[in-house]
C-alpha cells in the first residue's frame, strides 16, 4: 500500500524528515489526525537501531496511528511488531510499518478500524450505588446516598459527552466513589485511562488504599490503578553509582551513613521511591542521587531496564485510573506552555481528567507558571560544579577521571587532554570565586534596600517586598542596587563563556572520537561532563531569571508580579532572600494549556461556590472557553447540620483589630475548651497571632485547671512538629487543643468526639499587603472593579468554608463552631459567609450566654 492512500503529502514529508534526522535508523512515530488537517500531529515517539524500536506505547491515544520504519525496506512484521500491534489495538491505536522514504506502508491494524468513544453505561453507574446494587453487596448496613448517585451520573455524562464541569459536593457526599466509578467504566469501555488529580497526599493515599479496594470488592475484578509521582521522587541508579565510586568528591561526612543505607535499600526496593525509605535522607544528599530529566540519557542508560522512573511511567500507561497531585499536573501544563505544545510532557497522554480539591488549583498553577531564584539555591548549584575549596563537585571529578585516563591503559589513555581540562579547572576556580563575591554583594545590597530579613519599615507584610517597575526605575535602586546587578551579570557571562568553551572542546576532543564505543572509561567521562554541563546550565538559567526580574521588575505589561521574601533562616545573613515572579492571574495559562486541550475536565471540591454561584472559581481558573458554558452541579451534604452543629458568635467582642481582642478571645476560648474537655481546633490567620495566643491560652488554661483542681490540657501548635504527627497526637490525646494556620484550615479530617469544637479567631482574609494579592487588587481596580469585593472577599469565603468543614465529618458527629470575629454580624458582607455554609443552629449572643448554649447543646 502507498502511504499517500492514508496520509497527506505534508504529513508524509514530516515522517520522512524524522526518519532522515535519525540517520535512517529505526524510529517510532505517532500520527494523530485532528479535524483540521493542518493541525495533524506527527511526533517522534522513540529512537531505536536498525533492528528494533522500543515502542513507548504510553503516549498513544485512542484513534492514533503508530508507525515505525524498517530500514531494510522489507515490511514484513516481526514477532515483536505483531505483539506491539496487538497491545496497541487493545487501546484503539492503529499500527503499521513503512520504508525509510515513507513511500510504502504495511498496516498490521488499519486506521479507522475502531469505533467512536463508547459512552459510560449509565445503568451500571446507577445500579452500582442502588440499595440492592454492587456497593450494597459488600456493606452490611449500606445506605444509599442520592447525592452520591446524582453526582456519579453527572460525571458519567461529562465523560461521555465532553466539556468542562464543576461540581460542589458537600462533606459526606462520597465524591471519591462518585467519580471513580464512572471513570473506571469509561476507561474500560474505551481501553483508555482517566487521570485523577488531588491537592493532598492524604486524599491520594485514601483513594488508592481505601476506595480502589472497595471498587475491586464491589466489582469482583482487579482495578488497574496507580500513583504517578514526579521524577525527583525516584532514586537514579546511574547517579548513585557515581557517588559510590567517589563519595568523597560529592558528599559531606555526615551524608555518607545515609548513602550507605540507601545503597542497601536500593537492592531491595520495589519502587525506588523516596517515600519507601525508613528514614528520610538529608535533602542535599537526595538531590545528588534522585532522577533528573536533564541528567537522564534515556534509552542509552545502562540501567534503563531497571529504571524506576520508566517502570512507574509504564505502570501508569497501563492503568485505567492514574492518580497524580496538582503539582505534577501543573508541572506538565507549564512545560506545555514553555514548549508551545498541546501534548503531555510528563503525564501519560489523556483525554479525561478529574480534579479533586479543585479550589487549590489556582495557587498551585501560579507557583508552576512562575519563576524564582535565591542566593541559597544558586550557591548550591555552583557548589555542585565545584565547592569553595575546589576539592569536591562535578568538575574536580571530571578532572580526576580524565587525568586517570591519561595515565592508564584504556582507550582514552593516549589521547586524553589532561592539561586542557586542568586549564579549564583553573579558569573555573577564578570565575567561581568572582561569582560568589558578586552574589554576596548583590544580595547584601538587596537586603539593605528592601529591609527583607531586617526590621526595616520599608518591607511589605510578612517580610515581602514588591518589586514594581517604579522601584527598579527609582534613583535609589539605580544607585544602590543596579551596579551590583551589572557586576553579577558580567561574572555570569564569564561562566557562560567557560561552559561554551568546554562544550566545544569536549565535542572536538579525542574523548568524543569514538562516541559509539561502549566502555566504562568513556561512559564515566561522558557522565561526569554531563554533570558539569548540567549544573553550570542550571546556575546560568537561575542567574538569567534573577537578572531579568531585578532589571525589569514587573515590567510594563502588568501580567506578572515580582517580589522578594525572606527564606527559612539559614547560616549567616545572606542567602535568606528569594526573588519570585508569578502571573497575577492564571486563567489565561490554564485556558490555553488545559481547558482548551483536554476533552473532558471535571472539577470538584466541597468549596467551589459563593452563595451557590460558581462564577468566582470559573473566572479564576479560566474554565470558560469561547463563551461556552461550564456545566455546574451542587450536591448538598447528607449531614443534618441543623441538629449536629451549633455556631457561636459572641456579639460583645471587640473588633479583631482592637488591642484587647486577642486577650478576650483567649479567655473566652479557654472557657469553651473546658466544656469540650479539649478536643478543639483553633484556626488563625497569621503565625504571629498563633504564637501570641498559644502563650495566653496556656496561662489561662493553667489558671482554670488549678482552680478546678483538674488535669492540665495538652496544647499543640503548628511548627511544634510535623503536621501529620500533630494531628495524630491531637486525635489520640485525652485533653488536647490544636492551634493551626494556613494548611490547617483544610485537610484535617478528624471524625467523632476527638474534634468537638472549631474556633475561628478571625475571618480568613488574605493580607492586602501581600505582593500577589496587592497585584490582583491593582489589576481588578484598573478595570473598574473593587479590590475587597472582587479579590479579598470571595477568597476569604472559600477559606472560611474550608475551616467550617473541619467539624462535621460523619452523621454521628456533633460539635460547635465559634466565630470570634464580630464583623460576621456587624458588616454587610458578613452574611455572605453565613449564607455560603449549611444552615445550622445559631447563637448570636453574649459570651456568657454562648457558654450556657454550648453546655446545653452537648448535654441534650
Amino acid at each position: 500500500m502507498n502511504t499517500s492512500d492514508f496520509f497527506s503529502e505534508a504529513v508524509i514529508e514530516k515522517i520522512r524528515n524524522l526518519i532522515h534526522e535519525t540517520g535512517g535508523n529505526e524510529v517510532g512515530i505517532i500520527v494523530r489526525n485532528n479535524d483540521n488537517e493542518s493541525e495533524t500531529l506527527v511526533k517522534l515517539l522513540s529512537r531505536g537501531n536498525r533492528w528494533s524500536t522500543p515502542a513507548l506505547i504510553e503516549s498513544c491515544l485512542r484513534g492514533d496511528i503508530f508507525i515505525h520504519n524498517h530500514p531494510s525496506g522489507i515490511l514484513e512484521p516481526s514477532d515483536a511488531d505483531v505483539e506491539i500491534s496487538s497491545v496497541l489495538a487493545s487501546r484503539g491505536v492503529a499500527s503499521g510499518i513503512l520504508d525509510n522514504e515513507a513511500i510504502r506502508v504495511y498496516f498490521l491494524v488499519e486506521p479507522g478500524a475502531f469505533p467512536e468513544d463508547v459512552p459510560v453505561p449509565m445503568e451500571e453507574v446507577i445500579n452500582f450505588f442502588a440499595r440492592d446494587g454492587k456497593l450494597a453487596g459488600i456493606f452490611q448496613d449500606y445506605e444509599d446516598r442520592p447525592s452520591q448517585t446524582h453526582m456519579a451520573v453527572d460525571i458519567a455524562e461529562s465523560l461521555s459527552n465532553g466539556g468542562t464541569m464543576m461540581i460542589e459536593a458537600g462533606t459526606g457526599t462520597g465524591k471519591s466513589l462518585a467519580y471513580l466509578v464512572p471513570s473506571l467504566l469509561w476507561a474500560r469501555a474505551n481501553s483508555s485511562r482517566v487521570i485523577v488529580s488531588t491537592a493532598t497526599l492524604n486524599l491520594q493515599d485514601q483513594l488508592l488504599r481505601k476506595d480502589i479496594p472497595i471498587l475491586e470488592a464491589a466489582l469482583g475484578t482487579p482495578v488497574k490503578a496507580s500513583v504517578l509521582k514526579g521524577r525527583s521522587n525516584f532514586l537514579c541508579l546511574r547517579k548513585l553509582q557515581t557517588l559510590q565510586r567517589e563519595p568523597e568528591l560529592f558528599t559531606e561526612t555526615e551524608e555518607r551513613d545515609s548513602l550507605a543505607s540507601i545503597t542497601m535499600w536500593a537492592h531491595s526496593t520495589a519502587t525506588g521511591c523516596r517515600d519507601e525509605l525508613p528514614t528520610q535522607p538529608p535533602p542535599e544528599l537526595w538531590e545528588k542521587i534522585c532522577s533528573e530529566s536533564d541528567f537522564c540519557p534515556g534509552l542509552r542508560c545502562p540501567h534503563n531496564s531497571s529504571c524506576w522512573v520508566t517502570r512507574s511511567r509504564l505502570t501508569a500507561a497501563a492503568s485505567e485510573i492514574v492518580f497524580v497531585n496538582h503539582h505534577l499536573l501543573c508541572a506538565d501544563l507549564s512545560l506545555r506552555k514553555a514548549t508551545g505544545t498541546n501534548r503531555s510532557m510528563i503525564l501519560p497522554t489523556y483525554e479525561r481528567l478529574i480534579i479533586d480539591e479543585a479550589h487549590n488549583l489556582e495557587s498551585t498553577a501560579a507557583e508552576h507558571f512562575g519563576k524564582s531564584a535565591s542566593h541559597r539555591g544558586m550557591v548550591k548549584q555552583l557548589g555542585r560544579v565545584m565547592n569553595r575549596r575546589g576539592n569536591k563537585g562535578a568538575l574536580p571529578y571530571l578532572v580526576k577521571i580524565i587525568s586517570a585516563a591519561c595515565t592508564g591503559k584504556g582507550s582514552v589513555a593516549k589521547t586524553a587532554p589532561a592539561n586542557e581540562i586542568r586549564s579549564f579547572m583553573n579558569r573555573a576556580v577564578e570565575i567561581r570565586n568572582n561569582l560568589l563575591e558578586s552574589m554576596d554583594k548583590l544580595f547584601t545590597d538587596l537586603e539593605n534596600f528592601t529591609g527583607v530579613g531586617t526590621a526595616s519599615p520599608e518591607i511589605a507584610d510578612n517580610g515581602k517586598f514588591r518589586l514594581t517597575l517604579e522601584v527598579v526605575k527609582s534613583p535609589k535602586w539605580i544607585s544602590g542596587v543596579a551596579p551590583a546587578i551589572d557586576n553579577f551579570n558580567r561574572m555570569s557571562r564569564n561562566l557562560r563563556i567557560l561552559k561554551e568553551d568546554m562544550t566545544s572542546w569536549f565535542r572536538e576532543s579525542s574523548l568524543q572520537k569514538n562516541p559509539n564505543e561502549k566502555n566504562r572509561e568513556n561512559s564515566e567521562i561522558e557522565d561526569a561532563f554531563r554533570m558539569v554541563n548540567l549544573y553550570m546550565r542550571r546556575f546560568l538559567d537561575a542567574s538569567e531569571v534573577l537578572a531579568t526580574m531585578l532589571t525589569t521588575g514587573e515590567g510594563q505589561e502588568g501580567s506578572d508580579v515580582v517580589w522578594m521574601e525572606k527564606q527559612t533562616a539559614g547560616k549567616g545573613r545572606t542567602g535568606r532572600i528569594k526573588v519570585i515572579s508569578c502571573p497575577i492571574r492564571v486563567d489565561a495559562a490554564l485556558r490555553e494549556t488545559l481547558f482548551s486541550v483536554i476533552r473532558t475536565i471535571v472539577l470538584t471540591s466541597a468549596t467551589l461556590t459563593i452563595r451557590g454561584s460558581f462564577e468566582y472559581m470559573i473566572n479564576c481558573l479560566g474554565a470558560r472557553i469561547d463563551g461556552r458554558e461550564v456545566k455546574i452541579s451542587v450536591h448538598d451534604s447528607p449531614f443534618d447540620y441543623a441538629s449536629q452543629a451549633l455556631i457561636l458568635i459572641p456579639h460583645d467582642f471587640p473588633d479583631p483589630d482592637s488591642p484587647d481582642f486577642l486577650k478576650r478571645a483567649c479567655i473566652h476560648g479557654a472557657e469553651l475548651v473546658t466544656i469540650t474537655e479539649g478536643r478543639t481546633l483553633f484556626l488563625f490567620t497569621s503565625y504571629a497571632m498563633l504564637k501570641s495566643a498559644r502563650d495566653m491560652l496556656t496561662s489561662e488554661l493553667n489558671r482554670i485547671t488549678s482552680q478546678m483542681k483538674d488535669s492540665s490540657y495538652e496544647i499543640l501548635w503548628q511548627g511544634q512538629d510535623l503536621r501529620h504527627r500533630l494531628i495524630h497526637r491531637f486525635k489520640t490525646s485525652e485533653k488536647a487543643i490544636l492551634l493551626g494556620t494556613d494548611s490547617f484550615w483544610e485537610g484535617v479530617d478528624i471524625a467523632g468526639e476527638a474534634l468537638s469544637m472549631v474556633i475561628i479567631m478571625k475571618l480568613p482574609f488574605k493580607s492586602p499587603g501581600d505582593p500577589l494579592i496587592a497585584a490582583r487588587i491593582d489589576a481588578v481596580e484598573k478595570i473598574g472593579g473593587k479590590g475587597f469585593r472582587d479579590v479579598l472577599l470571595p477568597d476569604g469565603i472559600i477559606r472560611f468554608k474550608q475551616g467550617f468543614g473541619r467539624l462535621i465529618r460523619n452523621t454521628r458527629d456533633k460539635g460547635t463552631v465559634a466565630i470570634f470575629d464580630v464583623r460576621i454580624t456587624k458588616k454587610n458582607y458578613g452574611r455572605l459567609f453565613l449564607e455560603s455554609i449549611p444552615e445550622c443552629l445559631m447563637s448570636k449572643a453574649s459570651s456568657d450566654r454562648n457558654i450556657d448554649r454550648t453546655v446545653s447543646f452537648f448535654h441534650d
